[in-house]
């Protein structure tokens, strides 16, 4: 079951980056959602997706590092090991759990663009 699923749903949106594997690189979108996962728990899902052939082409097994507006990379996964079989556009997932809105929207500026202050 996805832990997000009971979460308080506070807010998405969209951003641009680069994707990297194996030190080369792609303009990709990504897709950001924040949710309350209790007192003192807030979360956000970053999701992007990339074409499987251009992935397996430079060498993708499972983790990408996705460099996002601000700079700051981070590591996406592929669920299990990516191959031929998987449809043509990969969904890579990363999740982050901060104690508060403040640190939410300091660690993640694109929330900024849907008024996310406080909750």
């Amino acid at each position: 079951m996805d832990a997000y699923a009971n979460a308080e749903h506070l807010g998405e949106t969209d951003a641009a980056g680069k994707i990297i594997v194996e030190g080369q690189h792609a303009p990709v979108s990504y897709h950001l959602t924040a949710t309350r996962d209790g007192a003192d728990a807030f979360g956000v899902r970053i999701e992007l997706s990339a074409p499987r052939d251009w992935l397996l082409d430079r060498g993708f097994d499972r983790e990408a590092t996705l460099v996002r507006e601000n700079g700051e990379k981070i590591r996406v996964r592929f669920e299990n090991k990516l191959g031929i079989e998987d449809n043509i556009s990969v969904s890579l997932e990363a999740r982050d759990i901060l104690g508060s809105i403040e640190a939410l929207t300091e660690k993640y500026p694109e929330l900024d663009a849907i008024g996310m202050t406080s909750h």
